[in-house]
């Protein structure tokens, strides 16, 4: 029954009759993998040649598909639309001032910041965590403040380790 389905390489699966899927059931603005499909369609159509990951989903995020023909790598300007933007903490300070700056009262797209590249690993995980955290104290309390009042996902100190730490063992458990 498999074999006789036809061997295409897409971007994903698209999901249910809209062709939408949530990254989590929290989400309220789901991913349009259809509309991705369709823009692929378009900039295939225009290009008429196989598509690295990369160009697929640089592509698929085009404002206008059809632009795709007068892209010249290293030289062309790109009007994307994100489907969403997660930060780190290191770089995200700089990001979140500039996003102040604009004077726009909430992110367009939903925006998370992660804390887990100021924790350095010296002594063991729960020593480094609490020395991150008392280090960095001033900028996970201007993340978090900042990612509360712009509508941003804030996940604190410790919390993206442990889930990687989790997901480590639970692969590891599977293999």
């Amino acid at each position: 029954m498999l074999s006789s389905l036809p061997k295409v390489r897409s971007l994903g699966r698209v999901s249910g009759a809209r062709g939408y899927a949530a990254m989590s059931k929290f989400d309220p603005n789901p991913v349009n993998y259809k509309g991705m499909v369709e823009k692929l369609q378009v900039v295939r159509k225009h290009l008429n040649k196989p598509l690295t990951l990369g160009e697929k989903i640089v592509y698929a995020h085009l404002d206008d598909p059809e632009v795709a023909k007068t892209i010249v790598r290293g030289k062309s300007y790109l009007k994307l639309r994100p489907d969403r933007v997660a930060m780190q903490d290191a770089t995200a300070q700089m990001a979140v001032l500039q996003f102040m700056s604009s004077g726009l009262p909430k992110t367009a797209v939903p925006t998370t910041i992660h804390c887990d590249h100021l924790i350095e690993a010296h002594v063991g995980s729960k020593k480094d965590l609490d020395t991150a955290v008392k280090t960095n104290k001033e900028v996970y309390d201007f993340l978090a403040t900042s990612s509360a009042k712009f509508g941003m996902g804030f996940w604190k100190p410790g919390v993206v380790s442990f889930t990687k730490s989790c997901w480590r063992t639970t692969l590891s458990q599977v293999v």
